[in-house]
């Protein structure tokens, strides 16, 4: 029998290797409590990256026991049988160790252009996934009806800004544009020039300001993966954390958090959410856990007054809606279901807004392919909004904002769009669309949106904030 050559055996092992790799990470994927846990597969973005320039008709649907299983396997058996088969044409056989030399340092120059060619790959899957409807005016206004101004805050390219805020946070300070970024808060005047700043040593997910109407007595609420809830005080000093672990004693991710007094007793509750399995975890005020609400698969979550009784309730939705129906849960301080609402849409992510509501209630607003929806809390659309490339992924932020005194208010839509798309749409008292931006963003994806209020004409300007060629930018909206 003729025995194998040795490109073929190399194959082989390397093939072995690169499947239970494979299986490994699928296995993790399986049984991880996080909604981030497709990112074991980010090793094989280099290890497999021409399997990235595969027409994406082709290889979606796949899986990734397909694609990189079954065809990134098959790669790494024929790179090192080419090679070898390529070789005989100027070493002998006989020099086995030459050979496997030679074979194994291709392999590894072949990998280094691997690396190179995975970003760029990605890029192209990136480009090509943009909605078509926005292509054709990219980090474009599409309309005058908006002056845009940019304040670079400073050039930093390993961070993103994921809040904006403006409040009195300080007791010795008027109000002021809170800043908040992964590792640092910025405290700006109007004028966007910068009075304080607080530097923390690690990074966030996100960290927002949390006011207690005591006196100006703030909060700073931050959160990262593995490492759970986190609260500071004005002056950045931790009060205490809170991390849910799971069955081997590690931090699980946290999704997001919110917070607010859901019992009506004057100290706050923050709800920590998990996209997946874990539900909401409700903490009091001093950082101890109340209850939890079990939910296999999360979309969003919010706290609010839903019923104008002066209480907050919590509300959120259930990501299980491939059937196209999408179930909104309300829980009351105990963490008990109060009232189920049943919402035909595909969109898991929403927001709260009370523009055009004609009483304290709030409407759920709903992100679908090309419209935004106000949905009341029947299940009935109260209206419909032309959203040119919006689609039903990505969080989406809403602020009302009333640009010209005298005049009645519009509304401001911050949507994320994977993976690199930010949409700005703002639309008149009568729900036409004024105005609409594209932004191509690298960085954080929080879609961030602030109201200030201008003098005592009433007039007020409208704050959008993202990362740009590597700088912190705000962006400044006004009527011309």
């Amino acid at each position: 029998m003729k025995s194998k050559s040795l490109g073929f055996k190399i194959g082989v092992i390397l093939a072995a290797i690169h499947f239970s790799l494979v299986l490994f990470a699928y296995v993790a994927y399986v049984r991880s409590s996080s909604s981030t846990g497709g990112l074991v597969f980010l090793w094989f973005f280099v290890l497999d990256a021409p399997l990235l320039l595969l027409p994406t008709s082709l290889i979606q649907g796949m899986g990734p026991l397909i694609q990189y299983g079954v065809l990134g396997s098959a790669m790494w058996f024929l790179m090192p049988w080419l090679i070898d088969r390529a070789l005989g044409v100027f070493v002998s056989k006989g020099n086995r160790w030459g050979r496997i030399i030679l074979i194994l340092g291709a392999i590894s120059c072949i990998l280094i252009g691997f690396k190179w060619l995975g970003p760029v790959a990605i890029k192209q899957k990136t480009v090509e996934q943009r909605p078509a409807e926005l292509k054709a005016s990219l980090n474009q206004a599409s309309t005058a009806f908006l002056k845009e101004k940019s304040i670079v805050l400073e050039k930093d390219e390993w961070t993103s800004i994921n809040g904006l805020n403006w409040m009195r946070c300080r007791a010795d300070a008027g109000p002021e544009l809170i800043v908040t970024m992964t590792d640092r808060i910025l405290f700006l005047d109007e004028f966007y020039q910068e009075q304080h700043r607080l530097t923390f040593e690690s990074g966030f997910n996100r960290i927002e300001p949390v006011c207690l109407d005591k006196q100006w007595d703030f909060r700073f609420l931050a959160y990262r993966f593995g490492q759970g809830l986190r609260l500071f005080d004005g002056g950045g000093e931790e009060l205490w954390s809170f991390t849910e672990l799971d069955g081997l004693g590690m931090g699980i991710h946290p999704d997001g958090a919110t917070w607010g007094d859901v019992d009506r007793d004057g100290a706050l509750e923050y709800a920590i959410y998990y996209r997946y399995r874990e539900g909401i975890h409700l903490v009091d005020s001093a950082g101890q856990l109340r209850w939890k609400h079990p939910v296999v698969a999360l979309g969003h979550l919010e706290m609010a007054d839903l019923d104008g009784d002066g209480k907050v309730e919590i509300i959120y939705d259930n990501a299980n809606n491939a059937n196209g129906m999408t179930e909104f849960v309300i829980l009351d301080e105990a963490g008990q279901t109060v009232e189920q609402i049943r919402i035909e849409t595909k969109s898991s992510e929403f927001a709260l807004t009370n523009w055009q509501s004609h009483d304290s209630t709030p409407h759920i607003l709903l992100t679908e392919e090309n419209v935004i929806r106000l949905v009341d809390f029947q299940g009935e659309t109260v209206l419909r909004l032309d959203a040119p490339g919006c689609r039903s992924f990505g969080e989406v932020n809403a602020v009302v904002v009333q640009f010209e005194k005298e005049t009645l208010s519009c509304l401001a839509v911050r949507k994320s769009l994977h993976p690199d798309l930010m949409v700005l749409y703002v639309y008149d008292h009568t729900g036409q669309l004024m105005y609409q931006k594209n932004e191509v963003i690298k960085g954080g994806r929080s879609p961030t949106l602030a109201v200030i209020p201008v003098g005592r004409g009433g007039e007020e300007k409208l704050l959008s904030a993202s990362i740009q060629e590597r700088q912190a930018v705000i962006f400044e909206y006004v009527k011309p």
